[in-house]
């Protein structure tokens, strides 16, 4: 599927011109709406059985966050959108990621100049994977509803702008 594209081009006599561009054709759009569906019925299916696979589901993570890395537009925050999506479908599923992204690693990118999902797994699992553990779902259960702990939009906005709540 047609992803993002990278170019150079010639433009005398100032010199070269090299852009990042991501198509927005509704051919490419409906390609990754079927594609992404796929993969997220794949996920949700193996999500639901009483014993899920942990490599499977991981997999299928990062399947559905290469495709989206590929899909998305190019803009501020969207990358960032993309990590934390991931590590909220694995904090669904009761994992845990506690390895920090390496230094000089763009996720993203990872995903981008890869060209099948296969390579982009076996890419970040090294670091991704290296410390992923299961937590006890039921200790979410005692934490306060969100709009008791920040009854206020003023505590909510509060909360994004404090390194330490």
């Amino acid at each position: 599927m047609e992803g993002t594209r990278l170019t150079i081009q010639n433009h005398p006599p100032e010199g070269y011109e090299y852009s990042i561009r991501t198509p927005g054709t509704p051919p490419r759009w409906i390609d990754y709406d079927l594609e992404l569906s796929y993969v997220f019925d794949l996920l949700t299916q193996e999500c639901r059985k009483e014993n899920w696979d942990f490599e499977k589901v991981s997999d299928l993570i990062l399947t559905l966050t290469f495709f989206w890395y590929n899909f998305m537009p190019l803009s501020r925050g969207t990358a960032a959108c993309g990590y934390v999506a991931l590590v909220a479908m694995f904090l669904a599923m009761g994992i845990k990621i506690s390895d920090m992204v390496p230094e000089g690693v763009l996720v993203d990118w990872e995903g981008i100049l890869r060209p099948r999902h296969t390579e982009f797994i076996d890419a970040v699992k090294p670091w991704l994977y290296n410390l992923r553990e299961t937590i006890d779902m039921t200790e979410f259960d005692s934490l306060p509803h969100l709009d008791e702990a920040f009854p206020t939009l003023r505590s909510m906005i509060t909360v994004l702008n404090c390194e330490n709540y």
